[in-house]
């Protein structure tokens, strides 16, 4: 393969490791005559590699055996180009310079032990390994919607940010030249260097947050403030940031991702942090009365958890999703008779009093066979147990409790079909929860759901 670039203004060949700048007269200058650059051999990395040199006005860069190529140009007024031709004339082009990125055969990027992590390369595009799911994102009203899902074989277009979600381990991104769709609106950005967050070098009317841990000893990931007020913050190379212009700011202070698995049911708690619900997910409270489960509060989506309230969600349309809720200053309406608690750090269930005798104790979950949802007995006669963070349990007085040691939430008393949610299958939602009509000619290109099953709009 043989690849010629003609005229221009400043040549640049960009290893790994360094950059190889030509036209004869190095970084920032400008060229008088045409220059010519022949790059020969099928892979590589410059044989120049990390070191600045000048090629001179007609010059031969033989690389070794390596990496491929992609050619990016861009033009007097910041556009980009990219291509990869046999011969391209930059004069033509009107573009004051080149650059030539000698691609490696993959990337790879680790996931932690938390199942999350964002990525941003500027002049890579990346095949999604199997097993991971990328996600684009903005806020509209302080509510964060995805905007763009990349599965596993599709093609995230360089210089696009993502959130990634997998289980914990160490990923090979293939490298392509082949480019993907690129998201409709994001307001997630990054930097193949570490710098200082801002959008197109502005910071002014923008607050900024990084992806991480609601706490040192949490599981829980979100977006928060890196400084106070959402202050501009120093941004690791190939990572992820959230830029947010304040008009679309009002109560919210933060985003706390909350996964409802495929059975279609969670719980959690937040002693600090009052929580807006989506659209998609009901949380609701409960409370034990002689041996009936019943629902003490419904919070529907819109809806504001005050802070200390343990909650059940229940999602009967996505089965299966990352939701998530705004940390909003908003309060809203307590639940005044629910036996739902919960701990902002693994503990051991105790009643409200603090104590445990006279008490049974139950933990939401599935049945052996891994098919009815409700409360049941983690240890024998209903002893206390160790609650993780932000989970949330049971806790009935054994007057109430009439020995049941499992309440099923298909026996609750009062509650309104979880079905019913469901019922308009012909409806379609983004992957934030929202509803979106019926007709997918009226929609933007992306992934949304009908009847619990994701559908592509091309």
């Amino acid at each position: 393969m043989t690849i010629n670039i003609n005229g221009g203004n400043v040549l640049g060949v960009c290893s790994e490791t360094g950059w190889v700048y030509g036209a004869g007269i190095g970084r920032g200058g400008s060229a008088t005559t045409e220059t010519t650059i022949t790059i020969t051999g099928n892979n590589a990395v410059v044989a120049a590699q990390g070191a600045t040199a000048f090629l001179g006005t007609a010059a031969t860069a033989t690389p070794k055996e390596g990496t491929d190529y992609q050619i990016v140009c861009d033009d007097k007024h910041g556009n980009t180009l990219t291509s990869q031709p046999d011969s391209l004339n930059l004069l033509n082009l009107g573009a004051a310079y080149a650059m030539i990125y000698f691609l490696p055969s993959s990337i790879d990027i680790t996931i932690g032990s938390t199942g999350w992590a964002t990525a941003y390369y500027g002049h890579y595009n990346l095949v999604v390994p199997e097993g991971v799911t990328a996600n684009t994102y903005y806020v509209e009203q302080d509510a964060l919607i995805a905007s763009m899902t990349y599965e596993a074989g599709d093609i995230i277009p360089a210089g696009t940010a993502v959130v990634l979600r997998g289980a914990e381990g160490t990923y090979k991104f293939a490298v392509t030249k082949k480019t993907g769709t690129k998201p409709a609106k994001s307001m997630l950005y990054g930097y193949d260097e570490a710098a200082s967050t801002a959008v197109d070098g502005m910071t002014d009317g923008y607050n900024f947050y990084r992806l991480t841990l609601e706490s040192k000893t949490s599981n829980k990931a979100g977006f928060f403030f890196y400084y106070k007020g959402g202050r501009p913050f120093k941004s690791t190379a190939h990572k992820a940031f959230l830029a947010v212009p304040k008009e679309q700011i009002s109560s919210a202070m933060a985003w706390i991702f909350e996964t409802i698995g495929s059975t279609g049911w969670a719980t959690t708690y937040y002693s600090e942090y009052n929580l807006e619900v989506p659209e998609g997910v009901k949380a609701r409270t409960y409370y034990v009365e002689s041996g009936a489960i019943k629902v003490d509060h419904v919070y529907a989506a819109g809806d504001v958890i005050p802070a200390g309230t343990a909650v059940v969600l229940c999602d009967s349309i996505f089965k299966g999703c990352d939701y998530s809720f705004c940390v909003t200053s908003e309060k809203g309406e307590a639940a005044t008779k629910s036996m739902l608690y919960g701990f902002d750090e693994a503990s051991q269930t105790v009643a409200p009093d603090g104590t445990t005798d006279g008490y049974v104790f139950y933990k939401f979950s599935l049945d052996n066979s891994g098919e009815h949802p409700g409360f049941y007995w983690d240890q024998e006669n209903g002893k206390p147990f160790v609650i993780g963070g932000h989970k949330a349990y049971l806790c009935v007085d054994t007057e109430n409790a009439k020995n049941s040691d499992q309440l099923l939430m298909g026996n609750v008393v009062g509650i309104e079909s979880v079905n019913a949610d469901a019922e308009e299958d012909n409806r379609l939602f983004d992957l934030s929860g929202r509803q979106r009509g019926t007709d997918t000619h009226s929609l933007p290109s992306g992934v949304y759901i009908r009847g619990g099953k994701k559908i592509v709009v091309k």
